[in-house]
């Protein structure tokens, strides 16, 4: 078979990869297998499975090199299969299920349908935009809440390692949810009292020794605090949106206190590929939400009264942009 329709074929299965692995994530197969290899029988047993059709999945696994087998009896966890298990350090056991809910999955049926119409997907299926949704389904506030969560320990690292914190000595989290990023960057920056804001049913189970703050960025932000960081939320919304937040945000700022926005800078070009796959996330998912090059960050800012001062890259697409008032930034 040519390469080119190998490669094809792949992508046109990928929904059924995604699948696999999310169900075998569930069914906490990772994790059964962390510490030990297992008999496809012991796994059943353990799990309360049947055997003959947990063997199907258990070698779809393997041929997705995430299980191998050993002495043609055994199933033990590959290297990339660890990440899957939620004992890991550096998990990837919450994305894994969030990619294949319902949340994610019904939105991603009616594609088709969205771009015809230009409305969000996810509305068409679920008749209503995605936190309004999650705001009435705790158990899907809690598998989102999880996905963010781990995608905030992935960032986390670069962007502790791309700017010095070390100036502030508090810091609000805008729609920080639990405190995750936050935790991170005060087991670096002790010093530093960190605070978040966001919904009530947003900041259940928050971090210890985070502050957590019933509320909204669509309503006040609260002064007093040496800086205020706003990670990946702007891209959720349409310019309207981001506009009215910035305002709301823009009062509490000085020449000391900056605004830090951590978003993807999606320029557009072919290059940075992951980005292009998450604008499309953002128009599926969100109510008006988008990726944006850096150009439309400066025009969000000024129509607040805010200025870019610093950009700072970390990884991948993701920069740190720095903010400050108009009036102080020249």
């Amino acid at each position: 078979m040519k390469r080119e329709k190998a490669e094809l074929l792949k992508k046109i299965h990928g929904g059924q990869t995604c699948q696999i692995v999310a169900t075998a994530t569930r069914l906490q197969i990772f994790d059964t297998l962390y510490s030990n290899r297992k008999s496809c029988d012991e796994i059943a047993n353990e799990l309360n499975l049947n055997s003959e059709t947990l063997r199907r999945l258990l070698f779809a696994l393997v041929a997705l090199y995430l299980l191998e087998v050993q002495e043609k009896k055994y199933f033990a966890l590959t290297e990339q299969g660890k990440y899957l298990s939620k004992h890991h350090e550096d998990s990837l056991n919450a994305l894994a299920v969030y990619k294949g809910s319902p949340i994610i999955w019904d939105a991603q049926g009616k594609m088709f349908e969205g771009i015809k119409t230009n409305r969000s997907p996810f509305e068409l299926h679920f008749g209503t935009d995605l936190f309004s949704h999650l705001s009435l389904h705790a158990e899907h506030m809690a598998l989102f809440q999880d996905a963010m969560d781990c995608y905030t320990v992935q960032s986390s690292i670069a962007l502790l390692e791309a700017y010095d914190f070390s100036r502030f000595s508090s810091l609000l989290d805008i729609g920080g949810g639990r405190g995750t990023f936050l935790k991170k960057l005060i087991d670096q920056y002790p010093a530093v009292q960190g605070a978040t804001l966001d919904l009530p049913q947003a900041l259940r189970s928050p971090s210890q020794g985070i502050t957590p703050i019933p509320g909204s960025f669509f309503d006040a932000v609260p002064s007093g605090y040496d800086g205020y960081i706003l990670r990946n939320i702007l891209h959720d919304w349409s310019d309207e949106k981001c506009i009215t937040i910035l305002k709301n945000i823009a009062p509490v700022l000085s020449r000391s206190t900056p605004l830090l926005i951590f978003e993807a800078i999606v320029e557009p070009t072919t290059e940075k590929r992951l980005g292009k796959f998450a604008d499309l996330t953002m128009f599926m998912m969100t109510p008006g939400g988008k990726e944006r090059d850096l150009s439309s960050f400066e025009v969000l800012c000024k129509e607040a009264g805010l200025s870019i001062t610093q950009v700072v890259r970390t990884t991948g697409s993701k920069a740190l942009i720095e903010v400050h008032p108009s009036h102080f930034a020249s």
